[in-house]
């Protein structure tokens, strides 16, 4: 199998920024779960406006890494492979519109729709195991989180206490064989967490926060990046590490 590494992370947010007081008043009973990590209720999350469709988000991800490596996404992908959260179409995946957005005519494009929280490890060895012969060197994976403007804000929905906890975001990764990162418990100080921020991500948790860890400068060549996830409960789990490599 051809070496697979991870060249670069790209993150798209909502503009909307929603606080607390939107889902709570004065009249609401005492958070139970205030002090769980994992249930608590996140200071700010982001939601999609009423119009915003997955593929939009998609390509407001990915198009900045295009721009950042000097590619041109027409000629730069030979894979596409997404999973969304809320799907836009009833019958349809995303995949080909978003390659539309953004002007790629792939060989390969993937929809997952089973992935939850652990959709993006699962995308990367998808994504490897395509790539393994050799016939295609480049991929994108995006991961789209998109139900919390949707139906965690509607009237009656976000009274009640899970509302308050999902965010929405998209976040990406451009692979290439032969180059960036090749695919390989922390305490807190090493932990980067966006939760406080952006609310619970889903599947798009991972993406997003390694896109935010490279912006911010906590990510160096050498480091040993550990991503995991589990979904639906905990009947689903992936992880993968991987040994940092800047983009050349």
């Amino acid at each position: 199998m051809q070496p697979v590494g991870i060249v670069d992370f790209g993150s798209y947010l909502p503009e909307k920024v929603v606080g607390p007081e939107f889902f709570l008043d004065e009249d609401s009973a005492p958070d139970p779960m205030a002090n769980s990590p994992l249930f608590k209720v996140p200071p700010t999350r982001h939601h999609v406006a009423p119009d915003e469709q997955a593929a939009d988000m998609i390509a407001k991800a990915a198009r900045p890494v295009f721009e950042r490596l000097g590619r041109d996404p027409a000629a730069g992908v030979d894979v596409l492979i997404t999973n969304v959260l809320l799907p836009d179409e009833l019958f349809t995946g995303i995949g080909a519109r978003a390659a539309h957005r953004l002007g790629m005519s792939p060989g390969w494009i993937v929809d997952l729709h089973n992935g939850g929280c652990a959709a993006f490890m699962y995308m990367v060895q998808l994504a490897r195991k395509i790539m393994a012969d050799g016939t295609a060197r480049t991929a994108l994976i995006a991961d789209v989180t998109n139900s919390a403007g949707q139906m965690s804000a509607q009237s009656e929905v976000r009274k009640q206490p899970h509302a308050a906890i999902p965010g929405d975001g998209c976040g990406v990764a451009y692979l290439e064989a032969g180059k960036g990162s090749p695919v390989l418990g922390v305490d807190a100080a090493r932990h980067f967490d966006t939760f406080d921020r952006f609310g619970n991500l889903y599947g798009a948790a991972v993406p997003i926060n390694l896109d935010h860890a490279l912006r911010d400068g906590r990510l160096h060549d050498g480091d040993l990046v550990m991503m995991s996830g589990f979904a639906h409960a905990g009947d689903f789990a992936a992880a993968a590490a991987v040994r940092w490599s800047a983009a050349a």
